[in-house]
């Protein structure tokens, strides 16, 4: 499997993208074991308050900033061809909601990329402290 990793920092936190890089290939390699010949396309975004307040209001139809939104494109468990490309999903973070921890920027991050991967929140919550462990 070869990680495809987009990320566009618009907030004010200065954030090394190669941490989530790094989490990201460790959960998607575990989660997807028969997936070595796959491309998966995954995309982070840092924002403001104010473009999360937006995009939840439009998408969830919640008028407030949150700290986290994902948005799912391909389906990952499908059984993919050798070279196929899975676009995974979008997720964004709001940093000013989410505080300024790494390791709760994590965590938040974490729980967007396991709901692109097909998981429920009782299932994200049986698996998120193992997995940030690693």
């Amino acid at each position: 499997m070869k990680l495809d990793f987009e990320f566009f920092n618009q907030s004010n936190l200065n954030y090394p993208s190669k941490k989530l890089f790094d989490l990201a290939d460790t959960i998607i390699i575990k989660f997807l074991k028969d997936s070595n010949h796959t491309i998966i396309l995954l995309s982070v975004f840092l924002v403001n308050s104010q473009k999360m307040r937006s995009l939840n209001r439009e998408y969830c139809k919640k008028n407030k900033s949150t700290t986290v939104l994902s948005f799912p494109q391909d389906e990952p468990l499908k059984n993919p061809k050798i070279g196929e490309k899975i676009i995974l999903g979008d997720i964004f973070l709001c940093p000013e909601k989410i505080g300024k921890s790494e390791n709760d920027l994590e965590y938040f991050f974490l729980h967007g990329l396991l709901h692109l991967l097909g998981l429920n929140h009782k299932e994200i919550d049986k698996y998120k402290n193992l997995w940030l462990k690693t």
